[in-house]
C-alpha cells in the first residue's frame, strides 16, 4: 500500500511539473508572441482615416502628412509604420510596438529629448502633455487623434490649411515650406499608397486636376500654391456633424 502510495504521490508531482514547465512555456509563447513582428502597415491609415472623420479635416490631408512623417516604402508608394521613431535627425523603422519602446526609454535614459514617435511622428518633448505613457504615444488611434487636434489648431491659428501644414512640422518658416510642399506632392499622387480601404487620395487627386485644369481637359498646372482653401475645404457636412471641440493644443516650433 506505501509503494503504490508512493507511486501515486509520484505521479501526481510529475503532472504538476509538467502542469507548471507547460504553464510557463505558455507564457514565453504568449509573450514571444506580443513582441513579434507584426504586418502593421495598414493600422495607420485606419486610425488616420478615423481621426479624419471625427474631426473637420480635408479628405486626405492628414494621411498625406503621416505619408512623409513615418512613411516607407511598400507597394510602389509609401505607407506610415506605427513603431517609427525618429532622433537627433535620424529615422528608425521598428519591428514591433515594444521594441519601439524599448528604444526610445534607452534613448531618453541617455538624455535625448527630442523624439518623434508613432505614425505622425508627435515630438514628445515639445507635446509632454500629449499622452500618458510611451504606450499611449505608440498607438496609432491615439497618434493621430492627437495630430488631427492639433492640425485643427494651427489651422485655427492660420485660417489656412496650406499654413497649417506647414506648421505642423515647423512655424520656422525655412522649414515648414518645403515641408507643405512635400505634403502637396503626396496630395497630388507622388507616392501612391493610400488610406485603406477606400480610394479617397485618388477621388481628391481627380477634382484637383479638374479644377486646375478648368474642366476642360487640359494639363493641370504644377503650381499648387493658393489652391489649398478652395481644393482642401471640409465638407460642410463634417463640419456640422462635429459636436465635441478639441481640447487646446500647445503650438510649438516642431511637432
Amino acid at each position: 500500500m506505501m509503494c503504490q502510495t508512493s507511486k501515486f504521490i509520484s505521479a501526481l508531482g510529475l503532472a504538476a511539473g509538467i502542469a507548471l514547465f507547460a504553464g510557463l512555456g505558455c507564457g514565453k509563447a504568449q509573450a514571444g508572441l506580443l513582441d513579434a513582428p507584426q504586418d502593421a502597415s495598414q493600422v495607420c491609415g485606419d486610425a488616420v482615416q478615423t481621426a479624419e472623420t471625427r474631426y473637420p479635416l480635408p479628405t486626405g490631408l492628414l494621411f498625406a502628412i503621416a505619408q512623409v512623417e513615418s512613411g516607407r516604402p511598400a507597394d510602389g508608394g509609401r505607407r506610415p509604420w506605427p513603431w517609427s521613431v525618429q532622433a537627433e535627425n535620424q529615422s528608425h523603422f521598428f519591428p514591433t510596438k515594444a521594441a519601439a519602446i524599448r528604444w526610445v526609454q534607452q534613448a531618453q535614459a541617455q538624455g535625448i529629448s527630442s523624439i518623434d514617435v508613432g505614425c505622425m511622428q508627435v515630438n514628445l518633448m515639445y507635446h509632454p502633455t500629449a499622452f500618458k505613457t510611451l504606450d499611449d504615444a505608440f498607438d496609432p488611434a491615439q497618434n493621430a487623434d492627437y495630430a488631427a487636434r492639433f492640425l485643427i489648431s494651427l489651422h485655427a491659428q492660420t485660417r489656412d490649411w496650406q499654413q497649417a501644414a506647414g506648421q505642423y512640422h515647423s512655424q520656422t518658416l525655412a522649414l515648414a515650406i518645403p515641408y507643405r510642399q512635400r505634403v502637396e506632392a503626396m496630395l497630388s499622387g507622388g507616392d501612391r499608397a493610400r488610406s485603406p480601404p477606400d480610394n479617397r487620395l485618388q477621388q481628391l487627386q481627380t477634382a484637383w486636376n479638374a479644377t486646375l485644369s478648368g474642366g476642360a481637359g487640359g494639363s493641370p498646372s504644377t503650381d499648387l500654391s493658393g489652391n489649398w482653401t478652395r481644393l482642401l475645404a471640409v465638407p460642410a457636412t463634417k463640419a456640422i456633424s462635429r459636436r465635441r471641440r478639441p481640447a487646446p493644443i500647445m503650438l510649438s516650433d516642431a511637432h
